[in-house]
């Protein structure tokens, strides 16, 4: 492999063929800053990346390869492992097939398998949706789950990035009655410490954490049943093992506290506790300088993983108008963790 050799190698899966993702691949690897951070090595088929180079006007050379060892990793030059995986005809841009998600599974897994051999040292993966992951044969829900999977991973999270804000989720995009039918002391216990190694990767010594309650205000003061027998139990012992987890608090409160920097990170128990909050910086509320890039970092498991947070958007896809900043902040995030 070429390339500095002090920066880690990050497979970047081409996700959806239909969709937004090989746009948006290419579109954050224009930029020469990533390749001071990582060296990015496309897994996608290269006819599909040749065509996003075009669909997005950006003047870069694709260079497929066969083995990761060809990979040159000089900014101007994309060197995608060549899948094959899109035989010609087979996906329309903009339209979802069986034989795009299944191509966008087999990226995914040839990364995972890259990385759980020490080949790659992290991965990135552009969208695809779980109902593609469904028709493509895959038995997982999201992408998280899938990479969990196929990393043989048993204890995981997904934790959200969005400007100042650090979410961590205890349970997955589930009904609330799911959500809490799956807590347990153990599970948030783990969460907190998963958080707090993360940061600790990150560059925080000292991470500060705080875990949302289970209920509207609930918090130590005047806690629901779910805070007495899971939250105050996991909490103490996260505190008798030196981390400093505070709470639990109102998630009104914790997550606009960590938002100012009163703390480094949220323990949320479920996925709107984070996804509201994460959504009112992410998206265009504002003028266009005000929306803040969202990427979700797949944490516990034995590699970097780190995932933009948006969707395939197959209804703009081909149209070269997706944004590529939270391809880019996963490409980061992936890159320091990876270190």
């Amino acid at each position: 492999m070429a390339g500095d050799a002090r920066l880690p190698v990050i497979a970047v899966a081409m996700g959806d063929p239909a969709g937004i993702g090989p746009e948006i691949v290419v579109k954050a690897l224009s930029h020469e800053a990533v390749y001071r951070l990582c060296r990015p090595l496309v897994v996608a088929d290269a006819a599909v990346i040749q065509q996003a180079t075009e669909i997005a006007g950006i003047p870069l050379t694709v260079r497929p390869v066969r083995e990761p060892t060809e990979a040159r990793f000089k900014h101007g030059l994309l060197d995608v492992l060549d899948m094959r995986n899109v035989p010609a005809g087979s996906v329309t841009v903009g339209n979802p097939s069986p034989a795009g998600a299944k191509a966008a599974f087999q990226c995914l897994a040839r990364s995972v398998e890259m990385a759980s051999n020490r080949v790659v040292q992290g991965i990135t993966a552009a969208p695809v949706t779980r109902e593609a992951l469904r028709h493509s044969g895959a038995p997982h829900g999201s992408q998280s789950d899938a990479i969990a999977a196929l990393a043989r991973s048993a204890r995981w999270a997904v934790m959200l990035f969005c400007g100042p804000l650090r979410v961590a989720l205890c349970t997955p995009c589930v009904s609330v009655r799911q959500a809490i039918d799956q807590l347990d002391r153990n599970r948030v216990l783990t969460v907190i410490r998963l958080t707090n190694g993360t940061l600790q990767r990150l560059g925080i010594p000292r991470p500060r954490i705080a875990v949302a309650g289970v209920n509207p205000a609930a918090d130590r003061n005047e806690p629901g049943e779910e805070e007495q027998q899971l939250l105050m139990p996991a909490i103490q012992l996260a505190r008798d093992e030196g981390i400093d987890a505070r709470g639990p608090l109102p998630a009104s409160l914790a997550i606009p506290q960590a938002t100012e920097g009163q703390f480094d990170a949220v323990v949320a128990m479920y996925c709107d506790q984070a996804q509201i909050a994460v959504r009112l910086l992410n998206f265009r509320l504002g003028p266009a300088s005000s929306a803040m890039p969202a990427a979700a970092t797949v944490i516990g498991m034995p590699m970097a993983c780190a995932l933009p947070d948006q969707g395939p958007s197959f209804e703009t896809a081909g149209r070269g108008i997706a944004s590529e900043e939270s391809m880019r902040l996963a490409l980061e995030l992936c890159a320091r963790l990876s270190r």
